[in-house]
């Protein structure tokens, strides 16, 4: 049968706990609710890339098609993603379409929505890990989920879903609690890892991205050009990548490069900052919505953050013999990886093959190995 949750405020607000306590109720996972008014959720929806250019391009590339509205989605449990892939009406496409325009900006975590047709309502949660739907109710029927609905709407942050880690300064120094348009200038503050340390704070330098992700499911790679008063005026990439649990850290296989290919770490990427947040840390709702009961029906992420020095692409060299020495470098990077260090990189593209330059020369650097595998 169909997954059912409590769902309430979970995907408006956060604030499960407190309509628990007030409805004065416990719940269970996989439990059928059919009674009272509850919201549930009917089925999760976690679509994995199905091919090497999928997860490249930084989520799911297939097309949600149209169907009937409550049709389950098939999963397999061996592959680990849904089969086929969701559908969704024409309608809801709509909301799937901001939803990804929507985390495709720099400062999303989550999406959550309201999906209304006449009479008939849908809660929606979206996040790079999965599609959350509540059942339908009818809101002439059921007031009382309405009444629900708008509490939970009224009770809400407005920074909710934003970049907790990215900050608008007034002229005072006091943090703004506003939504955050344009990127230069602004702050990323990391908590410090010990206490008494201050924060690790890095500046926007421009007002694009270098990098965003154009699909709703998957890695969403986030890269800002930034710096550090610690580092002087030297710029940085941010790379703020949503990466699988089960999968090693980026900046875990680039130190295995460094130990086993010492001789060629000019050519690797160097990690000045690394970090990461589970769910949980970050607050999202998917990690109170869902307990570890249902980790087969969906791909668990966390966000894993990487600062390295801004490299520059291959077409930039100055001359030919710069762009050959400069892709020998990267060629010769790629083969010792994985010679001696039996890591292969996956991810080899125009993107990735670049170049730095230093006092004593210039040397091809090969980025990117988040797709790395041993």
């Amino acid at each position: 049968g169909a997954v059912r949750l409590n769902l309430y405020q979970d995907i408006m607000s956060g604030l499960v706990e407190d309509l628990k306590m007030n409805l004065g109720k416990k719940f269970s996972p996989r439990q059928t609710l059919s009674s009272g008014s509850l919201l549930t959720v009917d089925y999760l929806t976690a679509v994995e890339p199905q091919s090497k250019s999928d997860e490249d391009s930084g989520g799911d590339s297939h097309d949600y098609t149209t169907g009937k509205e409550n049709q389950p989605v098939p999963h397999n449990k061996l592959t680990s993603f849904c089969v086929p892939p969701p559908k969704f009406t024409s309608a809801e496409m709509s909301l799937v379409s901001e939803a990804t325009r929507a985390l495709s900006a720099s400062s999303r975590y989550y999406i959550t929505g309201i999906h209304v047709n006449k009479s008939i309502i849908r809660l929606w949660y979206l996040d790079r890990s999965c599609v959350i739907r509540s059942l339908f109710f009818d809101f002439v029927n059921n007031p009382e989920e309405l009444a629900l609905v708008t509490y939970a709407v009224n009770q809400v942050d407005s920074n909710m879903g934003f970049d907790r880690h990215l900050v608008l300064r007034h002229s005072n120094g006091a943090s703004a609690e506003q939504r955050i348009e344009n990127l230069r200038g602004k702050e990323i503050l990391f908590p410090p890892l010990f206490k008494g340390e201050p924060p690790v704070r890095f500046r926007i330098t421009r007002d694009n991205l270098i990098h965003s992700s154009r699909h709703l499911l998957g890695r969403g790679t986030t890269v800002y050009c930034v710096k550090s008063t610690g580092y002087g005026d030297q710029p940085f990439a941010l790379k703020m990548i949503w990466s699988k649990t089960s999968q090693t850290l980026e900046s875990t296989r680039l130190l295995h490069l460094h130990l086993n290919i010492p001789a060629y770490a000019n050519h690797f990427p160097q990690v000045l900052f690394q970090r990461y947040f589970p769910a949980e840390d970050l607050e999202l709702p998917r990690a109170k919505i869902l307990s570890s009961d249902f980790s087969d029906l969906y791909v668990d992420r966390h966000l894993a953050v990487l600062a390295t020095p801004l490299y520059q692409h291959l077409w930039e060299a100055e001359s030919v013999q710069e762009f050959m020495k400069f892709f020998i470098d990267c060629m010769l990077c790629h083969y010792h990886a994985y010679t001696f260090a039996r890591l292969l990189h996956r991810d080899v593209s125009e993107n990735n093959v670049m170049f730095y330059r230093t006092p004593a020369g210039a040397n091809g650097v090969l980025n990117d190995w988040d797709m790395a595998a041993l």
